[in-house]
């Protein structure tokens, strides 16, 4: 399930997984993630993207990826597309994300 629209934030903090802050190669500024899943198919998590930090731009070769918002709009990017994520909204930013990997 996609909960990311009505999973509280505590809950995500107190989940035991490890946060992982992502290189700045892929992102700039303060982003993290922290991985729900993971396996063959894909891998599904939360970004936490603080003030003025973004993921990169960048393209999808071999997946697609969907992030969903804490207001429920979801944004896609299908294979053979690129896009970045930027937090412009001057809080702490949290992004579900699913990634689908071709078998």
């Amino acid at each position: 399930m996609n909960d990311a629209k009505n999973r509280p934030l505590e809950d995500l903090l107190a989940c035991g997984k490890t946060f992982e802050r992502l290189s700045e190669k892929i992102a700039k500024g303060h982003v993290f993630r922290v991985m729900l899943t993971e396996d063959e198919r894909g891998s599904s998590g939360f970004i936490f993207l603080f003030p003025d930090s973004e993921i990169l731009k960048h393209k999808h070769y071999n997946d697609w990826e969907e992030y969903t918002f804490p207001d429920g709009r979801v944004e896609k990017c299908a294979i053979g597309q690129s896009h970045q994520l930027k937090n412009q909204t001057g809080k702490l930013l949290v992004v579900h994300f699913a990634k689908h990997r071709l078998l």
